[in-house]
């Protein structure tokens, strides 16, 4: 066989995909375009085969599938929802969204609350009018709230077996003392130091400001395992051991590892197996994860992301660790204790078949992988490297991978 190889010049790999706030707003933007008539028409004709469902709604409101073509107006107060061809009553909400996005939501493919977020559709009015058409359109039916105030709901508590029942029934649980004072003294040090240097050298990223921007009062600190013994040590906890095999097998990986440091004032943001080791007194004043119990069951969702009275604020001790089904929604207190902090380290683990949000392979510093550097502390160990999803070595980018190749002598490019 005879092959021949040309040696590619080196390529600089340039983002290929478009800023997230630019992208949120470019989308935004087609909601106020004109669309096709083909399209137009077949998302009328999805939305008016789903009108029977749209008693969950129960609102006057309207629809717009682009900009050259008239408002659908919707009412469904009553128990046969009707289209109306006009009507002089305040609507309760005006939905935009592209028409040829109602067939994602009415197959399921894709989430309202995600959707909204991302710049799928808009509404004027009450958010909770378009989450619910939104919701009529999939195939499934949104369940009742399943929490009530009666419940008695998990508190801060060393008893494991105890922890995971309030884990299984209301989507998290609280276990005190998992990690001990000394830790956390270490923990917070190390990362109030690491967080002040990325700030003065320029390199934090910053949220909760104006979207596109990096700022706000929140920092975030990523990829820990870069950034000291101490967050490599964590990842060796006990309560890891505790709970991660019952909830994701014996092969998870971890997902994401980061910090997060709230300071007043934090605005509400939604967010769509977790678990959060508390590095100070956590309280609903300084800012406590808020979250809606036993959403983790059924179709259960909030119907307005702006809306946090259906949560409750999670509270615990400095060493708390809060163990989080990540099917359970859930979204950033907000810190409106003046001079307060709440510092905040997050492990995400998830089952192997789920591509990483942090790409350890890539992101890992080799002197961390290998303990090449002689001041840099002990390297990973064998349980850390495999949640990291390592095998035997760091994993680098090929210079000349094999490509295109012949069996008669053609030139291979």
């Amino acid at each position: 066989m005879a092959t021949t190889t040309i040696q590619a010049p080196p390529v600089t790999l340039k983002q290929a995909h478009k800023p997230l706030a630019v992208a949120i707003k470019e989308r935004i933007g087609q909601l106020m375009q004109p669309s096709p008539d083909d399209e137009y028409e077949e998302g009328l004709a999805l939305i008016k085969s789903k009108l029977s469902k749209m008693t969950v709604v129960n609102a006057l409101f309207s629809v717009n599938l682009g900009s050259n073509h008239p408002n659908m107006i919707i009412d469904a107060r009553s128990e046969i929802p009707t289209v109306l061809e006009s009507t002089t009553e305040e609507l309760a909400g005006k939905i935009k969204i592209r028409p040829n996005t109602i067939k994602s939501f009415v197959d399921g493919l894709m989430e309202p609350r995600f959707a909204i977020h991302w710049g799928y559709f808009m509404v004027e009015g009450k958010q909770s009018v378009g989450m619910k058409f939104i919701d009529a359109l999939g195939p499934y039916n949104p369940s009742p709230l399943l929490f009530n105030a009666e419940d008695k709901l998990p508190q801060p508590t060393e008893d494991i077996t105890r922890a995971k029942r309030d884990l299984e029934e209301f989507g998290y649980g609280l276990v005190k003392n998992a990690i001990t004072p000394d830790e956390v003294k270490v923990l917070y040090a190390r990362l109030k130091e690491q967080a002040a240097a990325e700030a003065n050298t320029g390199v934090a990223q910053f949220d909760g400001g104006v979207p596109g921007t990096n700022s706000g009062p929140n920092q975030r600190v990523w990829s820990l395992a870069n950034k000291g013994q101490e967050f490599l040590d964590l990842l060796e906890s006990k309560v890891i051991d505790q709970f991660l095999p019952d909830i994701l097998g014996d092969d998870a990986i971890l997902f994401s590892y980061n910090a997060n440091i709230f300071q007043p004032p934090v605005r509400d943001m939604a967010l769509g197996f977790n678990m959060f080791f508390f590095l100070g007194d956590v309280t609903k004043e300084t800012g406590g994860t808020l979250i809606m119990p036993k959403s983790h069951k059924g179709q259960i969702a909030p119907d307005d992301l702006t809306d946090t009275s259906n949560f409750i604020s999670i509270e615990g001790p400095a060493g708390t660790c809060l163990v989080l089904d990540s099917r359970t929604w859930h979204s950033t207190g907000r810190n409106v204790k003046a001079g307060s902090e709440r510092p905040v380290i997050i492990a995400f683990f998830a089952r192997p078949e789920i591509l990483q949000n942090e790409t350890f392979s890539l992101s890992l510093r080799p002197n961390v992988f290998f303990s090449l550097d002689p001041e840099t502390e002990a390297a990973l160990t064998d349980k850390v490297k495999k949640w990291s999803a390592w095998k035997e070595m760091i994993v680098d980018r090929q210079q000349d991978p094999i490509g295109k190749l012949f069996t008669k002598g053609e030139t291979a490019v």
